[in-house]
């Protein structure tokens, strides 16, 4: 036995992200970790590494007891993670990316140049590279950065290697390489944990897979004993959920939507290394998902419609233009609403006031001619909104940083349609957040479209698309590969679409 995670339980808050999960991990196996995004994966393996603290459970490592919360115990022991979104020193050279910490001193306390490099040409064979190792990092492409990564794992004897989303950002010759490297230290009796949203590669590679749902462990199963099918149905797509709770006699029906105005028209819209001939249409009282794994370009054809990313080729007609805005700013003269997926970061000003953050895009309509607020009117205008969005709060002077996650959310999205916008664009707007504020937010969302606004919601969450939107399109590797009305929609379809399954 290589790992073997017991009963590992961690709780932020109110919300338990973890519970009671056990995993082992076998020497020189290829062991699979799945689930929808929020299943719990990342925590499981925080928990690993040590860069969580579980709350409840342990984790043994070669049958030593790691330390818990203690991530260099966990890296002295052996165990490694290239993560998704790598990290580098781009301005230094790949050898001493690779040692970065720990370079070799020679007399007088220096550096011990002629060392790092051999050592580095030594490391990086390891992993097929052949490349010199005085180039600084940020001259080489993603997967031969994937692979010094790995090898600066393997220059620290790591026993267990942890994968996460390897294959986001590579092309086939560049997975297949990754993949022989794979089998090779498998070979050798190191143990590779693969974490993947793409199923066919779990099939591809793996010898056992664990599934999480909700936190919970579904179980572990001999990856050559199960069907694309029952794995899918394990990560949560039961019949259960294929019934769709969102239409309601506050929403148009199929054929009011045929008559309705168009408010987006997107036609082959593309952006290099982005996504690719992208058509899609929305009228107003319109839920349009868009989803797909990462990678697959969805949030870069929000950006590119909001102005945030430019075009390669292709049109859009919205707002009363036939061309792409080229700037936030013409986006929203033309009646578009933006909510980012950072929230923390680009929705809400942390360290403004909820008064503050309600009222900054109605600026123009607090003030006189001479260009003076009136602090009374916006005062007013966020009480009005405080209440029409049931933001839980002490009031319009509350710092928005010390409300909760569902309610800087709704502060967010108050914010967005204070100016009446007549197209949404909305990235996880469900995301992170408990479920009385999913509700909320979703009513939001439904009571915006009854007002005749259009949405693209972006979301990852397959209960969200199948309960929220009219049709779900989601993008494969930078193409459209389905789209689907969700009245007829289940969990199953639309996650095979989602993995590329049969696209």
């Amino acid at each position: 036995m290589c790992l073997e995670a017991i009963e590992a339980t961690k709780i932020y808050g109110k919300t338990t992200v973890l519970q009671n999960v056990s995993m082992n991990v076998l020497k020189g196996e290829v062991h699979g970790l799945v689930g929808r995004n929020g299943a719990g994966k990342s925590t499981l393996v925080g928990g690993i590494t040590g860069l969580v603290t579980l709350d409840h459970g342990h984790v043994i490592f070669d049958g030593v007891k790691l330390e818990p919360g203690n991530p260099e115990f966990a890296l002295k022991a052996g165990i490694a993670i290239v993560p998704q979104q790598m990290s580098s020193f781009r301005t230094l050279s790949v050898g001493e990316n690779l040692f970065v910490g720990r370079l070799p001193m020679g007399k007088h306390g220096l550096v011990n140049w002629t060392k790092v490099w051999e050592m580095a040409e030594t490391s990086l064979k390891l992993v097929g590279l052949d490349i010199d190792p005085r180039v600084p990092i940020a001259t080489l492409g993603v997967a031969s950065r994937q692979m010094i990564a790995i090898a600066q794992a393997l220059s620290r004897s790591a026993k267990l290697i942890i994968l996460d989303e390897p294959t986001a950002a590579l092309a086939k010759p560049e997975i297949d390489r990754l993949f022989m490297l794979i089998k090779n230290l498998s070979d050798s009796g190191v143990s590779i944990i693969y974490i993947s949203h793409h199923l066919q590669e779990v099939f591809a590679i793996t010898d056992r897979v664990t599934v999480l749902r909700d936190g919970l462990s579904r179980g572990t199963f001999q990856t050559s004993e199960i069907s694309s099918d029952d794995l899918i149905r394990e990560m949560g797509a039961s019949s259960a959920l294929t019934k769709r709770a969102r239409k309601s006699d506050s929403h148009s029906s199929d054929s009011d939507l045929g008559k309705s105005a168009v408010v987006l028209d997107v036609k082959d819209l593309s952006k290099e290394n982005a996504f690719s001939q992208i058509s899609l249409t929305i009228r107003t009282g319109e839920v349009v998902g868009l989803t797909g794994l990462e990678g697959c370009g969805k949030h870069e054809l929000v950006q590119t419609l909001f102005g945030l990313q430019g075009a390669t080729s292709g049109s859009a007609e919205y707002g009363g233009a036939s061309s792409v805005a080229k700037r936030p700013k013409e986006a929203i003269s033309r009646g578009v609403g933006y909510l980012s997926q950072d929230r923390r970061g680009e929705s809400v000003f942390e360290k403004f006031n909820v008064a503050d953050n309600l009222t900054m895009t109605v600026l123009d309509r607090l003030q006189n001619k001479w260009g003076l607020q009136f602090p009374s009117k916006a005062r007013k205008v966020a009480k009005d909104a405080i209440k029409t969005y049931s933001i839980v709060c002490t009031g319009p002077d509350q710092i928005v940083g010390t409300l909760s996650g569902g309610n800087q959310q709704k502060v967010a999205l108050a914010k967005m349609l204070q100016s009446g916008p007549s197209l949404l664009l909305l990235e996880e707007p469900t995301q992170g957040v408990d479920i009385a504020a999913k509700a909320s937010i979703t009513t939001i969302v439904a009571e915006a479209c009854e007002r005749g606004a259009g949405v693209l919601l972006i979301s990852d969450e397959v209960e969200t698309l199948l309960q929220v939107t009219d049709r779900v399109i989601v993008l494969y590797k930078g193409n459209k590969v389905s789209e689907f009305d969700t009245e007829d929609l289940d969990g199953e379809t639309l996650i095979r679409a989602i993995e590329g399954i049969n696209a």
